[in-house]
């Protein structure tokens, strides 16, 4: 369930993701960047770069060692990202 789609996912699915947030935080705060990120590469690329600064700086406080180290190395290839 954490790995398809918000949009695909049921009411009742979505619901135990919600409840994710007093089960299991990390959890819940690792498929909110995933999400997050997503998200991101779909927008317009001025509503992207906007996006990706604030998602940057999420991933790097979030304490999550995958989402620092995606987040140090999308800042090394940011350029070639864009």
């Amino acid at each position: 369930m954490l790995l398809r789609n918000w949009a695909n996912l049921t009411g009742k699915q979505k619901d135990v993701i919600r409840q994710l947030e007093g089960v299991n935080r990390r959890l819940l705060r690792a498929w909110q960047l995933e999400e997050e990120l997503r998200e991101i590469m779909a927008m317009p690329l001025f509503a992207a770069q906007r996006a990706l600064d604030d998602w940057l700086a999420y991933a790097s406080r979030s304490c999550l060692a995958p989402f620092v180290k995606l987040a140090r190395t999308v800042r090394a290839y940011r350029a070639s990202i864009e």
